[in-house]
């Protein structure tokens, strides 16, 4: 992944800032995605929290 500001690492996560969101993606493969709103509080969906979890599989 390409190291300039908008991807970078965090502990065992590393993250990619994409549109209005940022993806995390674990050193397992587990990921989480999130949007911002406009007023930057996060948006968690339906669809954000399948991916989760199909990760987990």
């Amino acid at each position: 992944m390409c190291e300039d500001n908008r991807s970078g690492q965090v502990g065992t996560y590393s993250y990619t800032f994409h549109g209005s969101g940022c993806r995390f993606v674990s050193d397992n493969g587990t990921e989480v995605d999130v949007d911002f709103a406009p007023d930057g509080s996060e948006i968690f969906d339906l669809w954000r929290l399948r991916q989760h979890a199909l990760s987990l599989e």
